[in-house]
């Protein structure tokens, strides 16, 4: 058998064999560490708290904008020129495969009078 020593696979993955690590996924990771969980900060109570400030801030915020600062909102008139067509109620039992049936049974109709007329 093999003199070496003995290969451990998983040193790999716990820095064991990595010689070239990157430096900023190591200070990406010392950060995620130190920073607390969602969990760790908040409990029901403490979250509704957080949002209730959050949500009378915001509209203190936009208060200050709008008075202070001066950010006025502006709105343009909206103006529809369209023909609206004529509105008239759907049936219940018709399907768009029949009605394109009827109107190519009405066309020939149509056309027949036409040629009989003439």
């Amino acid at each position: 058998m093999n003199n070496k020593e003995q290969h451990q696979w998983g040193k790999y993955y716990y820095q064991g064999l990595r010689k070239n690590r990157n430096w900023a996924l190591e200070v990406l990771h010392n950060l995620k560490s130190e920073i607390p969980t969602f969990q760790e900060i908040f409990d029901q109570e403490t979250f509704y708290m957080f949002a209730f400030l959050v949500v009378v801030g915001t509209i203190l915020f936009v208060i200050f904008l709008a008075k202070v600062v001066g950010v006025k909102i502006k709105e343009h008139p909206l103006e529809v020129n369209r023909d609206w067509g004529e509105p008239v109620p759907a049936h219940f039992f018709t399907f768009p495969w029949q009605e394109a049936k009827n109107r190519k049974e009405q066309e020939e109709t149509r056309k027949a009078k036409k040629t009989k007329a003439e």
